[in-house]
């Protein structure tokens, strides 16, 4: 168990005081169980941590990319943001496909003799 108390101290460094929360990210990554399959933890991080990462990050910076220096354009936070969201899409995409049972139907006897004397 954590203890709370750790969250509200204060290190010091270099004689000024830095918060420890505010140095600290804490992500609840999921296990794999045996109602669980790879798809959806991999859909864990990307719902609950790359996403949220990468959109509080623009919202607070107003930054376009991650480079300061950089122009805007292909390498921006928005090229990122979508691949994360159309990763987000395959996942689900995938986890639906899993579920998906093999379906094996029965051929009427009668039908299957028809297709024999057929050939």
């Amino acid at each position: 168990m954590l203890d709370t108390s750790i969250t509200s101290q204060q290190i010091q460094s270099s004689g000024s005081y830095i918060d420890l929360s505010s140095q600290l990210q804490v992500v609840n990554l999921g296990y794999l169980g045996q109602e669980s399959n790879i798809f959806e933890l991999a859909s864990t991080y990307v719902d609950f941590s790359f996403l949220p990462l990468f959109t509080d990050f623009k919202s607070k910076t107003g930054q376009q990319t991650l480079d300061p220096n950089a122009q805007s354009g292909a390498s921006g936070l928005d090229l990122i943001l979508k691949e994360l969201s159309s990763l987000k899409m395959h996942l689900a995409q995938a986890r639906q496909n899993l579920a998906i049972p093999r379906v094996e139907l029965a051929v009427d006897p009668e039908v299957k003799r028809r297709v024999e004397q057929a050939r």
